[in-house]
């Protein structure tokens, strides 16, 4: 088994096994995060007014510096909110309007995408799974990503989100501009993703991994 679709096929190319022979079962969130971040109280330490959220390390890797050259391109007067954990290449500046926070505890996350406009998530490696963007689709809020890994199967773009390429500034800024200046298609995308992310519960992904396992006793 494998948590995403490109897990499955990278794994199939390097075992040089048959794609169907690898059956996709995603990571999971805990049943009821929706309902965690719809009536959790407002985290302290966020700022007034409206805000964008990342959550992640803080890190290459993450985008981070992806994000920050288009959140410098913007110019728009609303905060950018990143929560996560320092890397060795975490900047040690940040641009006017960007609100750092460090090792802040997992319902605070939680709560803190029922109040953020949306997230993103501009990876620039292959991510396994992308259980931060899962968690932002259940909170009913679109997501930017990134068209890599498992989150092309997450965020569906037009639909539950918006994927860009990779490492892309100038996309990831003009996605970013395109939900802040349309609130119905936030709207829209948010109550979509929401949807969505029941597919990621744990119930879900129990069923489907009881449905396998059902199949293999069979098969046996």
């Amino acid at each position: 088994m494998a948590n995403s679709t490109a897990v499955a096929d990278a794994t199939a190319h390097a075992l040089d096994i048959p794609r169907p022979e690898i059956a996709v079962v995603p990571s999971f969130v805990p049943d009821g995060v929706s309902e965690a971040a719809e009536f959790g109280p407002r985290p302290g330490f966020l700022p007034d007014g409206d805000f964008i959220l990342f959550v992640g390390a803080l890190g290459a890797h993450k985008g981070l510096h992806v994000l920050l050259e288009a959140y410098r391109q913007l110019g728009r007067d609303v905060r950018l909110v990143l929560i996560g954990t320092p890397q060795a290449d975490t900047p040690r500046d940040f641009p006017d309007g960007v609100d750092v926070f460090e090792n802040v505890p997992h319902r605070d996350v939680i709560a803190a995408w029922a109040h953020c406009l949306f997230g993103v998530v501009p990876s620039t490696w292959p991510e396994p799974f992308g259980q931060v963007a899962v968690e932002a689709m259940a909170a009913g809020k679109p997501v930017v990503a990134s068209s890599v890994g498992g989150l092309r199967d997450i965020v569906v773009d037009g639909e539950t989100g918006l994927l860009v390429p990779r490492g892309d500034a100038d996309s990831l800024r003009s996605a970013i501009a395109r939900l802040l200046d349309d609130a119905p298609l936030r709207d829209r995308l948010g109550q979509a993703g929401r949807d969505r992310a029941r597919r990621y519960t744990l119930s879900t992904v129990a069923d489907a991994m009881e449905q396998i396992h059902a199949e293999l006793r069979f098969a046996a």
